[in-house]
C-alpha cells in the first residue's frame, strides 16, 4: 500500500505517517520543512518518497505529483491534512493575509492535491481519500470566521466527492477532530507559544495519534465499508466554545500514543516507570518479551514485577529494540506484532494488552510467531 500524506512534517500528519508505518505501507511525505521530512523518514521502518512542496502553488503540485517514482506512484490513500488557523480577530479586524494563506492551503491545496492523485485512482478502480477537518466545520465560533468557513467547504467537498465518486470502488472519509495538542495554536498566533499552550491548559485534548489511529481504522475496514465522516472530539470537549478545565495532575494524562505503541515505546526508552504506570497495580504479564526466559519461571504478577521484570530483561539485552510491524486497537484490547532486534533470540512477537476498565493493561500475553 502507497499512502501519500500531505503535512507530514509535524502533527496529525507526522502521527499519520507512523500509523501507516507501522503497519507496512510506503509512504509519500509532503510538507514545506524537508530537513523536518527526514528526520520522521530515518525514524521510519518504511520505504518513503519525500516531497518539499507547498500545496498552495498549483504548478508545483501537478509537476511533483507527476514525477513520483514508480514504486511510490500508484498512491491507495490520500491524506489531505495540511491545513492551518492565522489569527483569531473578528471579522471586521482580520488580516486579508492571513485569510488568503488560509484559503489557498485548506481549500485550494486540497484541491490541487486531490485533483493530481485522483485520476490515478479512478483508472485503478479503487482508492481512499482522507480530508482531515475539524469541528470548526461543522460549528463556527467566535472570531474564528475565515477558518470555520474553509473547514466547512472541507466537508461540503467531503460529500460532493462521494456523490462524484459514487460506482467508481473510491473511498472518501472526512475526520473532523475537535481540540488536538499539536502545533495548531502556536501557527495561529504567529509563533505565540505562552498564548498557544493556554489553549491546551488545565484539558485533556486529543492527541496526534489519537487522529492518526481513527485515519488508520477507516482506511482499514472493509472494501464494502465507507467511514464518510467522522468528528472526533475529546471527551472535556462538546462545542469548539466548551471545554472542561481543571488541574490535572501528571498521572492523571493519558498517553499521547495509542496503548500499543506506548507499551513499545517504555520498553524502548527503558522508561519503567512510564511502562509501570500503563499497567494496573495487579497487573499480569505472560511470555517472554526479550525471547528469553526469566530467572524466575512462570508469570508475572503485579506492577512492581513486572518493573523489575523489564530492568532484568533490558539490563541483560543492553542492545533490545522492538520494532512494531502491525497495531490494532480493539474496545477492550490492544494487540502489536513486533520485531525483536538485540534479544536472546530475535523474531516476531505478538502481545495483545487486555484493558482494564480504567484505561490501564491488566494482561499482557506475548506469543511468538512463527
Amino acid at each position: 500500500m502507497v499512502v501519500l500524506i500531505t503535512g507530514a512534517s509535524s502533527g496529525i500528519g507526522e502521527a499519520t505517517a507512523r500509523a501507516f508505518a507501522h503497519n507496512g505501507a510506503h509512504l509519500v511525505l509532503v510538507a514545506r520543512r524537508i530537513q523536518r521530512l527526514r528526520g520522521l523518514a530515518a525514524q521510519l521502518p518504511v520505504a518513503t518518497h519525500l516531497i518539499e512542496l507547498d500545496i498552495r502553488k498549483r504548478h508545483a503540485v501537478a509537476a511533483a505529483l507527476a514525477a513520483l517514482p514508480d514504486p511510490f506512484r500508484a498512491v491507495d490513500v490520500l491524506v489531505n491534512n495540511a491545513g492551518l488557523s492565522r489569527g483569531l480577530d473578528p471579522l471586521h479586524e482580520g488580516r486579508e493575509d492571513d485569510w488568503e494563506e488560509m484559503i489557498d492551503t485548506n481549500v485550494k491545496g486540497l484541491l490541487y492535491v486531490t485533483r493530481a492523485v485522483l485520476p490515478g485512482m479512478v483508472a485503478r478502480g479503487r482508492g481512499h481519500i482522507v480530508n482531515v477537518g475539524s469541528v470548526a466545520g461543522h460549528e463556527p465560533y467566535a472570531r474564528g470566521n475565515v477558518y470555520c468557513a474553509t473547514k466547512a467547504a472541507v466537508r461540503a467537498l467531503n460529500k460532493a466527492m462521494r456523490l462524484d465518486l459514487l460506482g467508481t470502488g473510491i473511498r472518501v472519509t472526512c475526520i473532523d477532530p475537535g481540540m488536538v495538542a499539536t502545533e495548531f495554536s502556536e501557527v495561529r498566533f504567529h509563533g505565540d507559544r505562552e498564548r498557544a499552550a493556554k489553549v491546551y491548559e488545565n484539558t485533556r485534548p486529543l492527541s496526534a495519534a489519537d487522529v492518526a489511529e481513527a485515519i488508520l481504522w477507516c482506511v482499514s475496514l472493509p472494501a464494502r465499508v465507507n467511514a464518510e465522516q467522522i468528528l472526533l472530539m475529546p471527551t472535556d470537549q462538546a462545542s469548539p466554545s466548551a471545554v472542561h478545565r481543571r488541574p490535572l495532575p501528571p498521572e492523571d494524562c493519558d498517553p499521547p500514543e495509542p496503548l500499543g505503541l506506548a507499551w513499545l515505546a517504555a520498553w524502548n526508552a527503558r522508561d519503567f516507570t512510564r511502562l509501570g504506570a500503563l499497567h494496573d497495580i495487579a497487573a499480569h504479564h505472560s511470555g517472554g518479551v526479550a525471547g528469553e526466559p526469566w530467572d524466575r519461571p512462570g508469570p508475572v504478577d503485579g506492577r512492581a514485577a513486572i518493573e523489575a521484570y523489564a530492568r532484568y530483561t533490558c539490563d541483560r539485552f543492553p542492545t533490545l529494540r522492538l520494532e512494531p510491524r502491525s497495531t490494532a486497537t480493539g474496545l477492550r484490547t490492544a494487540v502489536v506484532e513486533y520485531q525483536i532486534r538485540g534479544g536472546a533470540e530475535d523474531g516476531v512477537r505478538a502481545a495483545i494488552l487486555e484493558r482494564s476498565d480504567g484505561g490501564r493493561i491488566q494482561c499482557a500475553r506475548v506469543y511468538r510467531c512463527t
